[in-house]
């Protein structure tokens, strides 16, 4: 007989003569063989399949051979006509792999739509997969290019961040359909011109063929409306200009092509040498597109004959003065001269003065001294007098302290290079600064018409030159020359935006509606880092 009694199990065995009762330990826990049975069976298994099956690609951490391909390389846009286009974006995908999710997406510029079909493709094994796309580039878009990306991202790999291929299309956006281009030029003027160069002459009149590309951009076919413009009173005293073999009515222009155009203008024999200026505008028919092109036309004087029958090579026929060619005679002359004004120069200015020493005695002092910047007596007391004399020009300094040109030139220099000191050419003089003090501003003279455009850019900041031509009755060219000055004057700050020119006052210019002769100066003020010993940045050796 068998009992549990707490954590033992006790057996008592009942025989004839004698009661045995014997204590074992009582189990924890038990468990069925079959369901040990089951647990073995299965982890055999699952070994089997592990190491008899193939591991798939992604699962070992590769990623499938994909290829995105387009259509076409690139593609135009054309929204000259005023509404949205729809550029289509086609293209297949190459795929050689196990089984993936293929997630695709067009990125285009700005907040442009796009759409793809499809967007997902379940791809496996090695096969071709084709989709199609479109992009609405809305009116509004500015001209230009844009890298238009196919992605392709590879969804369900063991791989993070998911494998990604893409391919690019170069789309062309067209704002403006109509651009010119001119042929023939012999250079560029300050303000874009095309110059072509002709001579007077006194007796007949004098053809000059200008010749022009109109491009059309757009991707449908146009007509073009020119109208090439003299400059005003050229009519009146003979110059003519004709377009040759076209018909200035309507021209027509196909998509994605250009025509040619040639005006004849012709210079009467009695136009002045200068310069003359005409535009050529183009206008489309079918959009608001237009185009236009500055030409500037320079007459050269007539060309005087040289006294004596011969020609200016000197050459031939007995052209000799004091037995030399003349071209020998002509050049002895020259250089004559230019050695004349080289004396003058050097010798009546401080500047070529000073430049002279510069390059002659200098030298012969660089390599002998080596002591610290200001730790010479002489170049100390030099820097000194500066200091306490702001503006003293050379010859100043020399007689005030009884200086040789050629030490005082070498110390100036030194003074110069290291930072100590700064010059300004004021006429014939050298004026030398310690470089912590600004120089003074030199006056600024404004013409009338100058005074008109600040007056103008005041009322109106940011006023284009055309808007500023318009508002005073100038022509564009003159507008411009005197913006490029009151430029370089620092009176007023021209600007870029896109193809527009925005002109503004500066900050520091004050008052410059005054009187012509009226002048802009500052005074000579600290700079922020002062005026100790040493300047920031500068070394103190020689």
């Amino acid at each position: 007989m068998s009992f549990i009694n707490g954590r033992s199990r006790i057996t008592i065995h009942d025989q004839p003569s004698q009661r045995v009762v014997t204590r074992y330990p009582a189990p924890v826990s038990s468990v069925d063989p079959t369901v040990l049975m089951f647990i073995l069976w299965v982890t055999i298994m699952l070994m089997v399949v592990l190491f008899t099956c193939p591991v798939p690609a992604s699962a070992q951490g590769k990623s499938p051979d994909v290829e995105v391909n387009l259509d076409t390389p690139s593609e135009v846009a054309d929204i000259s006509t005023g509404i949205a286009a729809l550029v289509p974006v086609n293209g297949n995908i190459s795929y050689d792999g196990t089984v993936n999710t293929l997630a695709i997406d067009v990125l285009a510029c700005a907040d442009w739509e796009t759409r793809v079909s499809p967007e997902l493709i379940a791809a496996s094994g090695k096969a071709v997969y084709s989709f199609a796309g479109t992009i609405t580039v809305p009116q509004s878009s500015e001209g230009g290019t844009c890298d238009v990306r196919v992605l392709v991202t590879i969804e369900g790999t063991a791989i993070y961040p998911a494998p990604t291929r893409s391919a690019t299309l170069n789309l062309e956006v067209v704002k403006e359909r109509l651009r010119i281009s001119v042929l023939g030029a012999t250079g560029m003027g300050p303000h874009g011109e095309y110059i072509f160069r002709t001579d007077q002459n006194l007796t007949s009149p004098v053809d000059v063929p200008i010749e022009f590309y109109v491009h059309n951009d757009g991707l449908t076919d146009d007509s073009l409306l020119p109208r090439f413009t003299l400059e005003s009173g050229l009519v009146e005293v003979g110059w003519i200009a004709k377009l040759l073999d076209l018909n200035d009515n309507g021209i027509p222009i196909p998509a994605r092509s250009f025509v040619n155009m040639t005006y004849m203008v012709t210079i009467p024999p009695a136009a002045e040498p200068g310069n003359y200026t005409f535009t050529l505008d183009v206008k489309s028919s079918k959009t608001d597109s237009v185009a236009g092109a500055d030409v500037l036309v320079v007459v050269n004087p007539v060309n005087t004959p040289t006294p004596g029958g011969g020609g200016s090579d000197g050459g031939g026929g007995g052209n000799t003065i004091l037995g030399m060619p003349l071209y020998i005679f002509l050049m002895v002359v020259s250089l004559t001269v230019v050695g004349i004004c080289m004396v003058v120069v050097v010798s009546g200015t401080e500047v070529g003065f000073f430049a002279f020493l510069a390059w002659v005695v200098v030298p012969l002092y660089v390599r002998v001294l080596k002591e610290k910047v200001l730790d010479n007596f002489t170049r100390g007391q030099i820097f000194g007098f500066i200091k306490a004399n702001p503006g003293a020009h050379y010859g100043e300094i020399r007689n005030t302290m009884s200086l040789q040109n050629g030490v005082l030139a070498y110390h100036l220099l030194v003074l110069e290079r290291e930072g100590y000191v700064k010059t300004s050419r004021d006429g014939m003089f050298k004026r030398f600064y310690p470089r912590s003090m600004r120089i003074p501003r030199k006056k600024k003279h404004l013409s009338r018409m100058q005074k008109d455009i600040i007056e103008a850019v005041r009322k109106t900041p940011g006023m284009n030159q055309n808007a500023i031509a318009r508002e005073l009755g100038e022509s564009k060219q003159v507008i411009g020359y005197h913006v490029k000055a009151l430029a370089k004057a620092e009176i007023i700050v021209v600007q870029k935006a896109g193809n527009e020119t925005m002109c503004f006052l500066a900050e520091h210019v004050e008052g410059a509606e005054g009187n012509v002769d009226e002048t802009v100066d500052a005074e000579l003020v600290e700079e922020d880092d002062g005026a100790t010993g040493t300047p920031s940045g500068g070394s103190k050796a020689e």
